[in-house]
């Protein structure tokens, strides 16, 4: 049917992409000793010092927010039966693709080494990639996520 080739198209996509971000990842190693701070992005944010300006965008965005929810509740009731392709490729169509993820991993020194990483790279990956490209001996290390501290498995 038409709707499984759109996924089945989408798939293959999804794959190639992903083939393609495998080759071209650099891990953009920074490595920060405690007291250094990231270097400045060359983009700049400005403040509004307006607030009148300001809550009238609030409210804006609020009547837009409502208005989007009101048409996706219709679409929903006017949506009747889909099949599992049908929701398998809308799904699909939503799912947000992202070239890399940024892990900052902060050391008991502080120190803290970001490095760049594919979406789908496991823990055990990513701590292969830190004890060949950054540490310069070979010791055992984990990784956790706090608060409250749970241990990552690798």
């Amino acid at each position: 049917s038409k709707t499984e080739s759109q996924l089945t198209q989408l798939q293959q996509q999804q794959a190639k992409l992903q083939a393609q971000l495998q080759k071209q990842l650099a891990r953009e190693w920074i490595v920060l000793v405690p007291g250094q701070q990231q270097p400045k992005n060359k983009t700049t944010t400005t403040a509004s010092s307006s607030s009148n300006n300001s809550s009238k965008e609030d409210a804006q965005l609020l009547a837009q927010h409502i208005q989007n929810q009101h048409k996706k509740a219709q679409a929903q009731a006017n949506a009747g039966f889909t099949t599992k392709a049908m929701r398998d490729l809308e799904k699909l169509k939503k799912t947000n693709v992202y070239s890399h993820t940024q892990l900052a991993i902060q050391f008991a020194d502080s120190t803290i080494v970001k490095g760049n990483f594919l979406p789908q790279e496991t823990i055990r990956q990513v701590m292969d990639a830190l004890q060949s490209d950054v540490l310069t001996e070979t010791f055992s290390f984990e990784l956790y996520q706090t608060p409250p501290r749970r241990l990552l498995p690798p």
